[in-house]
Formats: C-alpha cells, structure tokens, sequence
C-alpha cells in the first residue's frame, strides 16, 4: 500500500520497514494481507516511544501538554 501510494518501490519500502523494525521504532502486528501472490504485514508504531510536550500561550493563559507518537493527548495542565 505504501509503494503504491507514493510511487516508491517495494523493495525500497520493505528496506525501510526493516530498519525500522530493527530499531524498534515499528512493530509486526501479526496481521497478514490476503490475496494473490505474497502476502504483505501490517506494521504499526511501537508503544512507548515517548511523548513530545506542546504548548500554548495566549492572553488568557497557557496550557501545555503532553501527547504520544501518535498525537493522544497522555496529560494536560492548564494555568491561568
């Protein structure tokens, strides 16, 4: 699905998911494509990769947050 979304090809795609893996960035869900010819894996990120902190300031306070790789918010504190 990725090769065919952005014209890159699988070898190339599957390189990458790879190294991915290898680094523990991505996980094998255990899900398999089926179909005619080989069949693909789904990958999805892995848990616990950290979270990033996000914040905003404005006249009327500043909230920040904490959100996960995939953009959850984890914890929220609001001053002001």
């Amino acid at each position: 699905e990725i090769a065919a979304g952005t014209g890159i090809s699988k070898p190339t795609i599957s390189d990458a998911v790879q190294r991915l893996a290898a680094s523990g960035l991505v996980v094998d869900t255990g899900e398999r494509t089926t179909g005619r010819g080989r069949s693909g894996s789904y990958y999805a990120l892995a848990p616990g990769l950290g979270t990033a902190l996000v914040a905003s300031i404005s006249p009327r306070g500043v909230t920040a947050e904490t959100v996960d790789a995939l953009g959850d918010t984890v914890e929220r504190t609001r001053v002001g």
